[in-house]
């Protein structure tokens, strides 16, 4: 039995029914708020504005929704628990939906005498006595409510239901209207504009709560672009490869290594903190490896774990493919994204993943990569030029100018650093034909010469003459068309080789 004083007493018949004493406290806590509530506008009428009394009124309205929801759990509760025969406990329940339903609407109209204190006490007094009564019936069958039950009173009254961190369950009422989980301007207010969190030669990478790509091979310096970052963190003065974070929005950040064996990611530390010039690790930066770590599930549950204990501001994921087991499912990769993106909005926080490229490709690696580059706010592609330094482009930011910024190995300090990017006069090369149309010019192409198999001369001149008039802009040179089957075929993303006598047959594969 448990007592709670003003407001709220409860006896052990409804404590019983509740089967959990927690949620007596929550039903006392919720009509503490009320009290509240009721308290303040009382004693400080003559000084609240119009605005304030509404404010206090909607939260107070909030409130008494969620008690209304909590008794008509406890009831029907009651009613499983009891096990009434199976008129009896039908009739018992629509009786209590109804008047669940009831208060529903009197809240919303701004109707609330039932749920002032008094009639909140004898409502929950004489459900206790009903209870007790019906405790005396003859069991004639045992009848418990199946989940279709429970789903069929979650759309009728429009009842959510949640499980706190202490575990317990409660109904939450809420009101749907037409333009509910969208956002239209004029009907709804605007929203804040977002600050910038990373920033790239001075313009804007990565906002709140959003996702950037950058997108490197294997040894060009990707994971020194996280170090740098995260020097940034410590030392906004320092050498951070072009890259500047914002400290008045980022107080902590996390590099989860997928990558590299744990001595690597040790040495990334001691890298990352000589960067910043600092001698000893602090707090609000850490390097995570998790490269002992090869299911995907788990290395998700790791990176969870840490940014539920470390609350970070701001994280990077070096090596987004290994949280898939391929890159090129499109139903996985799509929930990649809406993981990362469920991760920002759970957390509060931004995201910058590192992806390789495709194999002679500057496009991000597979259906992957195209999520990413389709959804993400900022990508850049790292590019390394036959002088040994690495270029830097911005292929797209939102609100932002587009740029190139240069860095290269310095023997003498032993690690990345910034420099200027040297353009040679001359003719600009040519861009591969894949990489000079867009992933719906791919898609539409492969819908026009249609899925039919091909030897390679068909496959070559069909492509020759398709090119030709559909996309005249595309300059053609020598092994154009064999450079650009090659594209098409890697990693069977476009194109399908079979090895068929005598000649090889091609079929083109839609994504």
């Amino acid at each position: 039995m448990i007592e709670l004083n003003e407001g709220g007493l409860i006896g052990a018949k409804i404590v019983k029914q509740l089967g959990n004493p927690k949620r007596a406290k929550t039903l006392f806590a919720l009509n503490k708020r009320i009290e509240i509530c009721e308290k303040l506008i009382k004693e400080n009428k003559n000084e609240l504005t119009a605005k304030d009394f509404e404010v206090i009124e909607e939260y107070k309205k909030a409130v008494l929704l969620q008690e209304n929801a909590l008794i008509t759990e406890v009831k029907v509760m009651g009613l499983k628990q009891i096990k009434l025969p199976p008129k009896q406990y039908a009739q018992q329940r629509m009786e209590l939906l109804d008047k669940h339903q009831e208060r529903y609407k009197d809240i919303l109209n701004g109707i609330t005498p039932n749920l002032q204190r008094e009639n909140r006490e004898n409502s929950i007094k004489k459900n206790s006595e009903a209870i007790a009564r019906n405790e005396q019936i003859k069991r004639e069958d045992n009848v418990t409510i199946s989940n279709e039950e429970i789903e069929e009173l979650q759309r009728r009254y429009n009842v959510k239901t949640t499980i706190n961190e202490e575990g317990i369950t409660a109904q939450q009422q809420q009101k749907t209207i037409w333009s509910d989980g969208m956002h239209i301007p004029g009907i709804h207010p605007p929203q804040p504009i977002k600050n910038t969190f990373v920033y790239i030669n001075e313009e804007s990478f990565l906002t709140y709560r959003n996702v950037s790509l950058l997108c490197a091979s294997p040894g060009t310096g990707k994971s020194s672009l996280c170090e740098s970052i995260l020097a940034s963190v410590l030392n906004n003065e320092c050498d951070a490869l072009g890259f500047r974070v914002n400290k008045n929005e980022v107080k902590r950040a996390v590099f989860f290594d997928t990558e590299r064996d744990l001595a690597l990611v040790d040495r990334s530390n001691q890298k990352m903190l000589k960067r910043a010039n600092v001698n000893e690790h602090l707090e609000n930066t850490l390097i995570v490896g998790l490269r002992e770590n090869t299911n995907p599930i788990e290395i998700k549950k790791r990176i969870i774990q840490v940014v539920e204990h470390y609350k970070p501001q701001l994280i990077l994921i070096d090596g987004v493919g290994d949280l898939s087991l391929n890159p090129n499912n499109p139903d996985e990769t799509s929930l990649i994204y809406s993981w990362l993106n469920q991760l920002c909005n759970d957390f509060e926080l931004s995201i910058i993943v590192t992806l390789h490229p495709n194999p002679g490709s500057d496009k991000p690696r597979g259906h992957l990569g195209s999520e990413l580059m389709r959804k993400c706010e900022g990508f850049i592609l790292v590019q390394e030029n036959t002088d040994g330094t690495r270029t830097m482009i911005t292929k797209k930011a939102r609100d932002s100018a587009k740029g190139k910024y240069g860095f290269k190995w310095s023997e003498e300090e032993k690690q990345m650093v910034s420099c200027e990017i040297i353009i040679k006069p001359g003719v600009t090369k040519k861009p591969n034909v894949i990489d000079a149309l867009t992933n719906n010019e791919l898609e539409e192409m492969k819908k026009t010469i249609g899925l039919k198999e091909m030897q390679r001369g068909e496959l070559e001149k069909t492509l020759k003459n398709y090119i030709r008039e559909e996309h005249p802009h595309v300059k053609m040179g020598t092994n154009t068309i064999g450079i650009f089957i090659k594209d098409l075929g890697t990693q069977e993303l476009h194109l399908i080789k079979r090895n068929c006598k005598p000649y090889p047959l091609y079929q083109f594969k839609l994504i």
